[in-house]
């Protein structure tokens, strides 16, 4: 390295000032600099495969990815719509050069399929269709012009945080720990972040073996399993499993349907609470469904 010094004198009626400048100069490393080669045509995006077609009496097409608001109740992360993202292989490709091209090609396809839209790159289309998903699947992924098929869904971001006041003042640290209280932050089950794919489905039942479950609390009785094949209180075994009026299930420390003794059975009431407590009624606690 170099070093250089300069005087510079600048001269006014007032006074006279010297700068001393310091130049230096100093040998810069081997740099890589990024091409802006694309790759192959089937690669790129090309404003002639983002032509939209119209089709009198057709299904409205909505974006390919779509983002909605849902209610906190909701169970789904995603919804069905009828649609196909669905992209063309590079041999294809070769004689399939525009949507039109393409909407001509799926002419004749069966299930009410038919173009929609390019997406921009090389061959890859949105296709709507008015049969069962498994039926147009099965056709797509055996379609020698296609290199993929998947079903377009609208994703749902979930309004998942509830306002159960022992969830909101931090009680439930197992739930969601930010440290609140002196604990360890992140020391729980991370159940936000799975609340923000669902919050459950009434097709699954947990069995609790514990003490009894208080039915009628607030938050479980919307939430209790009831055995459908069984009468309440006609003190006959609907069912025919060998239990009678078992609706809620079954004490076996005393032998009958009584599955809450107070206070004895606060114990498996908790547990409830923890598995199934109905979030978001702004009362008592949530659990993990």
């Amino acid at each position: 390295m170099s070093l250089k010094k300069q005087v510079h004198t600048v001269r006014s009626r007032q006074k006279q000032k010297t700068f001393r400048t310091l130049l230096s100069s100093e040998r810069l490393e081997d740099r890589c600099m990024l091409t802006a080669s694309v790759g192959s045509a089937y690669d790129s995006v090309s404003s002639t495969w983002f032509a939209s077609l119209s089709h009198s009496g057709g299904p409205a097409s909505s974006l390919a990815v779509a983002v909605s608001q849902a209610p906190s109740s909701s169970n789904s992360a995603s919804e069905n719509l009828n649609e196909w993202i669905v992209r063309l292989n590079s041999e294809a490709t070769k004689t399939i050069r525009s949507v039109a091209d393409a909407a001509k090609a799926f002419a004749n396809a069966p299930y009410g399929i038919q173009v929609v839209k390019g997406l921009g790159l090389t061959g890859q289309l949105l296709l709507s269709a008015n049969a069962s998903a498994a039926k147009v699947g099965d056709y797509l992924k055996a379609n020698p012009l296609l290199a993929y098929a998947e079903q377009n869904m609208r994703v749902q971001a979930l309004q998942a945080t509830p306002n159960d006041p022992k969830y909101t003042n931090g009680d439930l640290w197992g739930l969601n720990n930010s440290g609140q209280n002196g604990g360890v932050p992140d020391a729980d089950i991370d159940a936000p972040e799975a609340w923000d794919i669902t919050t459950g489905s009434r097709s699954v039942v947990v069995a609790v073996i514990d003490t009894g479950i208080d039915y009628n609390h607030p938050d479980l009785r919307d939430n209790m399993w009831r055995n459908p094949g069984e009468t309440p209180g006609d003190n006959i075994d609907n069912d025919g499993n060998g239990f009678i009026d078992d609706v809620y299930g079954w004490d076996f420390y005393n032998n009958d349907a009584s599955v809450y003794d107070s206070p004895e059975d606060d114990h498996g009431t908790h547990v409830a609470g923890t598995i199934a407590g109905r979030g978001n009624n702004e009362i008592g606690v949530v659990g993990v469904n």
